[in-house]
């Protein structure tokens, strides 16, 4: 059942803010790849992130094609637009932030310390900048949260009309019984609501694009237009 209902944040919401991860590969020259709003962009913070992006996909990041990186490029100056209508704090505590980095490992399935270190030592990450990425992750999410979700409205008409139309049919095409409506309204509330923000920030985001200066040098871009496609019944909620 969770595999189609997964209380948290839309996949849209992780591609957007994850990366950003503090230390930088002492091989990347540093330089800037483009500037929003005249605050540069460097070419350490794009590559941290496609770093970040590959680790929470369990996929090496030389994996990435090229379409993949100027995704992930443009969900990086999404970062910047959001970062940038920051008006208070959002940031989250100390302990918000070590349940989450416990969370993405405990998503990654390893419990053991030295595998563990193992892992964030192939993607050239330390605890801390984990912690860091996370943290920075933590804080868009909160204020996206809190600026969208009063926008949104979900009916039990809505949730009757998923529960009937979409789930109990995929379900039943994966030989799951469903369980009863009843039990399920609180979450189904939370996927429609998360959806529909999703959709609403993604509104958001062509207009502050519209209304930005963005610029981009020759070597980097201008990246693509949209994230990359993906399964959406089964990845739309889904933490890294």
């Amino acid at each position: 059942m969770n595999r189609w209902i997964k209380n948290s944040l839309p996949w849209f919401f992780l591609l957007l803010v994850a990366g950003n991860v503090a230390g930088q590969d002492t091989r990347t020259i540093d330089r800037i790849i483009a500037t929003v709003n005249r605050t540069p962009v460097l070419l350490s913070e794009w590559e941290d992130g496609v770093r970040f992006e590959a680790f929470s996909r369990g996929r090496p990041p030389q994996s990435f094609s090229e379409e993949e990186r100027r995704a992930a490029l443009t969900r990086l100056i999404d970062r910047v637009l959001l970062l940038q209508q920051m008006q208070a704090d959002y940031s989250p505590t100390d302990g918000e932030v070590k349940a989450r980095v416990l969370e993405i490992r405990k998503q990654l399935g390893i419990e053991n310390d030295e595998a563990w270190r193992k892992l964030l030592q192939e993607y050239g990450m330390t605890d801390r900048e984990l912690v860091a990425a996370a943290e920075n992750q933590m804080k868009i999410m909160r204020f996206v949260d809190l600026r969208l979700r009063p926008t949104i409205r979900v009916t039990r008409e809505d949730i009757d009309q998923y529960y009937r139309e979409t789930l109990v049919p995929d379900l039943k095409k994966a030989g799951v019984e469903p369980q009863p409506e009843d039990r399920l309204v609180p979450r189904i509330r939370e996927l429609l609501v998360q959806q529909r923000m999703e959709a609403v920030l993604e509104d958001w985001l062509v207009n502050l694009r519209s209304q930005s200066e963005i610029h981009f040098t020759l070597e980097s871009g201008p990246p693509s237009a949209k994230p990359l496609p993906t399964n959406s019944s089964e990845t739309l909620l889904q933490h890294p």
